[in-house]
């Protein structure tokens, strides 16, 4: 009986193949499901911090940014003001922008937030929304 050989890789190829994507994929679950209960949601507006939301599981939340005031309050959807940003807190830990009155949403379509050092910016009314906690991890290592 003749071996046929298997395409593109010998078999401990498609083995090595196997295991190092299985690896991967452990890896990028195990990140997931393992976000610091210590890591809060930052919130600046012009460079200035104005609030903290922290990202302990449990109960969905809004929190509502009034850029002209400057304070960051908790809310809930149905009463918050058309005005001024809404931050949704999901009950798995993750935050983002619900909504904003800025002409492009581009911080509403980033999604949600959820390990730290993750950014969310809105330049037309200079908010960032930053995760900081045990996991922040650094940009650039030289």
């Amino acid at each position: 009986m003749k071996k046929t050989p298997l395409p593109l890789f010998g078999r401990g190829g498609w083995i090595l193949l196997g295991a190092i994507l299985a690896i991967g994929g452990g890896w990028l679950a195990l990140r997931q499901l393992t976000a610091p209960s210590s890591t809060r949601a930052t919130v600046l507006l012009h460079s200035q911090p104005v609030g903290s939301i922290p990202l302990a599981g449990g109960a969905e939340r809004w929190y509502h940014l009034d850029p002209d005031s400057g304070r960051l309050m908790e809310t809930d959807s149905a009463s918050a003001p058309e005005e001024g940003i809404l931050f949704h807190l999901f009950s798995d830990g993750s935050v983002c922008f619900e909504s904003s009155d800025c002409p492009d949403r581009l911080c509403v379509q980033k999604g949600r937030l959820s390990l730290a050092g993750d950014v969310a910016v809105c330049l037309p009314n200079g908010v960032v929304l930053r995760l900081e906690g045990e996991g922040d991890h650094p940009d650039v290592i030289v």
